[in-house]
């Protein structure tokens, strides 16, 4: 079961072999296990996620597991003095970090199955789900929510606003991206609310545009006559058919046949 120095360590990376019946759910034979990271005192630190807000929950980094090869792309010169790239594995030392989120409404303590020493039991998709990535080559994260990553003496903010921070891992022909969901805020919903209400007056004005069509022949062009008198009165006769909602005023107010400028 993996390499002979393999030592303990707070996660491991396990290989399985793929099964030769797929139909029949049956565990795939270990392959390989790894110790993504070291348990020594001198190996490990721990720190809140989000300084500044204690309530996102605390994370442990753990350092000095065993070695993977690293792809690295490193620049050189060539013999005529151009720029090179050459890939390169360089075996690097596993690291893991593992945050536990904050989660008022997790497993309850006593409700989570405990060992013989009084260590809770991490099943996944038993007690709790967690979530694992490979952020960088060589490193792991591995978060999940519990009770156990809440503070006791500062207020504790709902778990849907810190999802609202959670990054979002996405791919595309470009490569990999990392954004964040972001909470929709009041100057969001404001700047929402604000553009559905300019597209419907916009829409409004449209409508009453195609009304007074007929009005619209004459008052346009007026609007950009080289008289500063002409312009008003055309801005405001404008401004006086849009608001007009009414069909029977809107047919008194329809010009002749004859009517060519305000006056």
């Amino acid at each position: 079961m993996g390499s002979p120095d393999i030592f303990r360590a707070p996660a491991y990376q396990i290989a399985r072999k793929k099964q030769d019946n797929p139909d029949v759910e049956e565990p795939g034979t270990l392959r390989n296990c790894a110790a993504i990271g070291s348990g020594e005192r001198g190996d490990w630190t721990y720190r809140l996620i989000d300084k500044d807000d204690p309530s996102a929950g605390v994370q442990i980094d753990y350092t000095g597991g065993q070695e993977c090869h690293k792809r690295t792309v490193v620049k050189t010169k060539t013999e005529t003095g151009r720029d090179k790239r050459v890939v390169k594995w360089i075996p690097t030392p596993r690291t893991t970090t593992i945050r536990m989120t904050c989660n008022p409404g997790g497993p309850e303590p006593s409700r989570e199955k405990k060992d013989r020493d009084g260590n809770v039991g991490r099943l996944v998709g038993e007690t709790q789900t967690v979530h694992a990535s490979e952020d960088d080559m060589c490193h792991y994260t591995l978060t999940w929510e519990s009770p156990y990553g809440c503070p006791i003496n500062k207020k504790i903010r709902s778990v849907s606003d810190r999802r609202a921070s959670d990054p979002v891992f996405t791919s595309d022909s470009s490569g990999f991206h990392v954004r964040t969901r972001g909470k929709q805020g009041f100057l969001s919903k404001l700047l929402k609310l604000l553009t559905f209400v300019f597209f419907c007056v916009l829409g409004l004005v449209g409508v009453q545009m195609f009304r007074h069509r007929k009005w619209m022949k004459i008052i346009l062009p007026q609007m950009t006559d080289k008289s500063r008198l002409q312009q008003k009165l055309a801005r405001k006769k404008f401004v006086k058919l849009i608001t007009t909602l009414d069909t029977k005023t809107a047919k008194r107010m329809a010009p002749n046949g004859g009517t060519r400028a305000l006056v």
